[in-house]
């Protein structure tokens, strides 16, 4: 009896094997890209994948050469301590007061804290898990959206007039509770500095690493800083920063370029609506089914050689042309390329909050080069790796802070 029941299982764990190879499984089709299966039923090479897209990607390539194979810790506080006041206001206005200034502080600390635990666990949110799985998380997101609620906000000084549109059109437009509109300011946050906080650690990083990078941005802050009359004045810091001063930087730009071509591991995707032949730039096609989800992985550029020379090092100038102006043209075997880096994707789906982005990462080296004199406390320390947890999210974060120090000048 027990060897009948132990053959029907066997029998059935075979039907369902060979059941998965027939149907459950992908067979590549005339004039279809490669088919890398794997051996996990449904997840096939997604934990090859995540564990690191560029290295299992690459590896992949070598199988089909002719086709595709689809501390400075306290940067962070400083960061958010800007774009959440920016944004949202201060709470206790501009009195001078060092008891108003400690408490400033801590609701910054506090609304930081908060931040990183949601944020923490935003790639499970990506994959389809609900928030309430994630007990912490789920209550750090209710603090912050509890410091955001339109009552709350209305008692701030310096609200910036995006968060007050968003207030009226709440009020006006949205059938939203209070708590699910306090909800969207949350979001907003998140989306406002998750990938600009390590994207400022990466230029920062390098920048005080590399001493030519550091002197190039110095002497061109303040020879723009000139032209424009902005003075240094540590007793008043405030500088009115404009979008002309910001665009006349090439080399700040080139050093936030090359940080991100080191550090950003977005994922473009598309789906497909209907069979079509998708056409390559070597002449060849592949055919692609209806509602085949089709990914670019960046990385896959910024880290070509054939594009970019030694493309694992960082060069603070390979952004610049021979004039020392934004370079736009980079060749692929002789041919220009259209796309050649894309830290906020491309298409209609390109992140529409670069330009945010860009202005208030330039803002801080800025203000960080013109008032203060920093140093790695190690300077021979080691790039730290990437964390591949948040691949396909955008900007990596670093996977241990780096210490270093710096003094008023």
């Amino acid at each position: 009896m027990i060897l009948s029941i132990a053959l029907i299982w066997a029998v059935v764990v075979g039907f369902c094997c060979l059941l998965w190879l027939a149907v459950g499984i992908r067979h590549r089709q005339s004039s279809e890209p490669p088919v890398e299966n794997g051996l996990i039923p449904y997840l096939g090479c997604a934990l090859q994948f995540g564990a690191n897209p560029l290295q299992f990607l690459r590896s992949r390539q070598k199988n089909h050469p002719t086709g595709k194979a689809l501390g400075l810790e306290e940067v962070p506080l400083c960061n958010i301590s800007k774009g959440y006041l920016t944004l949202f206001g201060k709470e206790l206005g501009e009195d001078k007061c060092q008891a108003r200034q400690e408490a400033q502080k801590a609701l910054v600390l506090n609304a930081l804290e908060n931040f990183k635990e949601f944020d923490k666990i935003f790639p499970a949110l990506v994959a389809g898990l609900p928030i309430h799985v994630f007990k912490s998380a789920y209550c750090a997101r209710e603090n912050l959206a509890k410091t955001m609620h339109a009552e709350k906000l209305s008692k701030r000084e310096n609200v910036s007039d995006l968060i007050s549109m968003r207030m009226i059109l709440n009020d006006s437009l949205s059938t939203f509770n209070d708590v699910s509109k306090a909800r969207t300011h949350v979001a907003l946050l998140w989306a406002s500095q998750a990938n600009t906080l390590p994207a400022t650690f990466w230029s920062l990083f390098y920048m005080i690493r590399s001493p030519d990078a550091m002197k190039a941005a110095r002497e061109e802050v303040q020879k723009v800083f000139e032209t424009f009359g902005l003075k240094i004045d540590p007793d008043n810091p405030t500088l009115n920063l404009t979008r002309d001063v910001l665009d006349n930087m090439p080399v700040l730009d080139s050093i936030m370029k090359e940080a991100m071509r080191l550090s950003s591991a977005s994922l473009n995707i598309r789906v497909a609506k209907e069979d079509f032949l998708l056409h390559l730039d070597n002449q060849e096609a592949y055919r692609i089914r209806k509602d085949d989800v089709i990914a670019l992985y960046p990385p896959m550029l910024h880290y070509d050689p054939e594009i970019y020379e030694d493309p694992y090092e960082y060069k603070f100038d390979r952004f610049l042309d021979e004039k020392g102006q934004e370079k736009t043209t980079f060749t692929r075997k002789g041919r220009k390329l259209r796309y050649f880096y894309m830290p906020f994707g491309s298409g209609v789906t390109k992140c529409p909050g670069r330009f945010f982005a860009v202005y208030e990462m330039k803002q801080f080296l800025s203000l960080v080069l013109s008032y203060f004199d920093m140093e790695l406390l190690d300077p021979a320390i080691q790039v730290p790796p990437l964390d591949q947890s948040r691949a396909g999210l955008g900007i990596l974060q670093p996977t241990y802070d780096v210490d270093f120090r710096y003094k008023l000048r």
